[in-house]
């Protein structure tokens, strides 16, 4: 119930990431648009975003605390560092969760003595821990020498998407996507021009419903991290609502390039 979009701009030099309010609990018996952006400053060059349901926070806070002190680390570092402290969050649900109800205290224990129970205990035991799926799914953005964009989803997997110069993480990836071939995306396009398109790609991806209505926008460049004021949010909007379904980005150039991208910058608490 959430959408999350980044892309790399500038030839490599920065990276801009957005994403709506939306949340649910586990079971979905809640599903509301927060008041609290989703973007959460990890180091003083990088910013994380979760979608999926609202639990396990302390995987981005511990990952947090490991980087206190340390000015500027490799992004590639940070997304490593969560993707092994998901991998150990999702082994300590998966013991409270799974194995403790079948009488085992840890995966060690259930493996030492497995031999013991019968096959098809084993084998239904074993699938519902391959099947656990911790439900998080958290896209890191950075910039350390360039601009960097990694995924890191169950069980722990980390991916980077530099090559491709953008993803996009939510329910309304089918809409959001295509957005980005239409106006012959590369990394080289200018922050505005790759602002305008992310922020279509969000608006498309509401189509899929479920997606919430409000934007939050981020820009990290190699002097921090900054949030794109709501000026400049309504603007892209008018620009968005404006402008004609069968026009390039040759059309709107104009409007997006005497747009003012107000920002101001956020420090890490």
């Amino acid at each position: 119930m959430t959408q999350l979009i980044a892309a790399i701009c500038e030839g490599g030099r920065k990276v801009i990431a957005l994403s709506d309010r939306m949340v649910s609990t586990s079971d979905f018996t809640l599903v509301f648009e927060h008041d609290v952006p989703k973007g959460k400053i990890i180091s003083s060059n990088a910013l994380v975003l979760t979608a999926g349901t609202v639990h396990e926070p302390e995987i981005i806070e511990n990952v947090r605390d490991k980087l206190k002190g340390i000015h500027n680390p490799k992004i590639r570092k940070i997304a490593e560092e969560l993707s092994n402290e998901y991998s150990e969050v999702r082994l300590r649900r998966i013991e409270s969760e799974i194995l403790n109800k079948h009488g085992f205290q840890s995966l060690k224990e259930f493996r030492s003595e497995q031999r013991m129970l019968e096959q098809d205990t084993v084998m239904r035991i074993q699938s519902e821990i391959e099947h656990y799926d911790l439900g998080v799914h958290i896209l890191v953005v950075g910039v350390d020498s360039e601009a960097h964009i990694y995924y890191v989803y169950n069980p722990g997997t980390c991916r980077s998407w530099d090559s491709l110069g953008f993803c996009c993480i939510g329910q309304g990836d089918r809409h959001a996507e295509p957005t980005f071939a239409f106006y012959n995306y590369t990394p080289s396009l200018s922050e505005k021009e790759v602002l305008y398109i992310t922020f279509e790609a969000k608006k498309r991806s509401e189509m899929a419903g479920g997606i919430g209505r409000t934007t939050d926008i981020w820009i990290i460049d190699e002097k921090g991290i900054w949030e794109v004021e709501e000026e400049t949010v309504k603007r892209l909007e008018e620009i968005f609502e404006s402008r004609n379904e069968s026009s390039r980005m040759g059309d709107l150039e104009g409007r997006i390039s005497d747009m003012e991208v107000k920002r101001r910058k956020v420090e890490i608490e």
